[in-house]
């Protein structure tokens, strides 16, 4: 179950990496696993580079440096499993807005490629736009530290 929600992260599935987070959760021995999971992560990358470059070796390492510096970018010192997959997550949505925006640019000969190739890009910018909330609202989250709901009450004994 774990790997497939891992597929549907990295297809830029925002929902799919709360899911993740709420498995480690409930079976922390799975943990693991997740180790390997980022290698499915990394297949996962790979492919949308060679699917962003269209064949061409230059603009696949251009790519492949992009996504990978934009992964070390949102990874930081210490990254949890949850931020491993995110930061894939983000890194696949944004190679699949690529190659949805370069498919887009080309000329179309009939109306209705060209109203589909936008749907495409327009689908991948959500995906894309969805991926980097989900992202930053964890950010946020871990920025925040581990509060109480009401505030923190300090003891006063002269106040009783």
């Amino acid at each position: 179950m774990v790997k497939l929600l891992t597929i549907q992260a990295n297809q830029g599935r925002p929902e799919a990496v709360g899911s993740i987070e709420k498995w480690l959760e409930a079976f922390p021995e799975l943990r693991p696993e997740c180790r390997a999971l980022d290698e499915l992560a990394a297949k996962t990358e790979a492919a949308w580079v060679k699917a962003v470059a269209f064949g061409d070796p230059l603009a696949e390492r251009a790519a492949g440096e992009e996504a990978a510096a934009m992964k070390a970018e949102l990874l930081g010192d210490a990254p949890s499993a949850l931020d491993r997959v995110l930061a894939s997550v983000v890194a696949v949505a944004r190679l699949s807005y690529d190659r949805a925006a370069r498919v887009a640019a080309q000329k179309a000969d009939h109306p209705g490629v060209r109203e589909a190739r936008e749907r495409v890009l327009s689908a991948a910018q959500k995906r894309l736009a969805a991926a980097v909330k989900t992202w930053q609202l964890l950010a946020g989250k871990k920025a925040k530290g581990l509060r109480p709901k009401g505030g923190l009450k300090i003891f006063e004994p002269d106040a009783a």
